[in-house]
């Protein structure tokens, strides 16, 4: 049977995706609630904003590291099916991770971007295809001082490199079932973000002072 290691996989996924350390770091270190400032968002780039940048990097690791946790966990559950059943159970669980984040049970279904556990997940399920979508992101958030731009642009290049990895086999075409699906959740997450460089109104993050 391989559906209970999948629905499995699914739940731990999306239960690791919705804590929020973000909101935590808030009520420990200044006594807020990081969604009443900024964006919203429970995020780095939010908490970098509010808190300050150590407060972020510590966000951004343990957020990245709900990402990779997810997969490892999926890969245990799944170990003891064949493929391509264990290969979907770490696709369904790597995007379970970014839905929780998004929208946490513990928030009232609010939450962050998805950016960071998508990096985790990526970067352990295929590091040779993960990583490079993320110096594509660092370069375009260097060159654009907009996170949001590089987080899309990162995202766009992730998708395209996992679909090319499938297309020649040096991935199972089943990770495009984490891919495709990870890609739609996070531009739809940017949606506002995207409006607003195109009217020009976009935040910057500060790296060109």
């Amino acid at each position: 049977m391989h559906w209970p290691a999948i629905f499995e996989a699914l739940a731990v996924g999306y239960l690791l995706g919705s804590i929020p350390p973000g909101l935590v770091l808030g009520k420990v270190l200044r006594g807020i609630d990081i969604r009443n400032y900024g964006s919203g968002k429970i995020g780095a780039t939010n908490v970098q904003r509010t808190l300050g940048w150590g407060p972020a990097i510590l966000t951004l690791l343990l957020d990245v590291s709900k990402g990779a946790a997810a997969v490892v966990v999926a890969r245990a559950l799944a170990a003891p099916l064949s493929p391509p059943f264990s290969d979907l159970a770490v696709s369904l669980g790597a995007v379970a991770v970014v839905i929780g984040h998004n929208w946490s049970v513990f928030l009232g279904w609010r939450g962050g971007r998805g950016i960071a556990p998508a990096i985790g997940a990526a970067s352990v399920i295929a590091p040779w295809a993960g990583l490079p979508a993320v110096l594509v992101g660092a370069v375009l958030v260097r060159l654009s001082d907009m996170v949001s731009l590089g987080s899309v642009g990162g995202t766009l290049a992730g998708l395209l490199i996992f679909a090319f990895g499938a297309l020649i086999g040096w991935l199972p075409s089943t990770y495009l079932a984490f891919a495709a699906p990870a890609t739609a959740v996070l531009v739809a997450s940017h949606h506002d973000n995207l409006a607003r460089i195109l009217q020009g109104r976009e935040r910057r993050l500060g790296l060109r002072r």
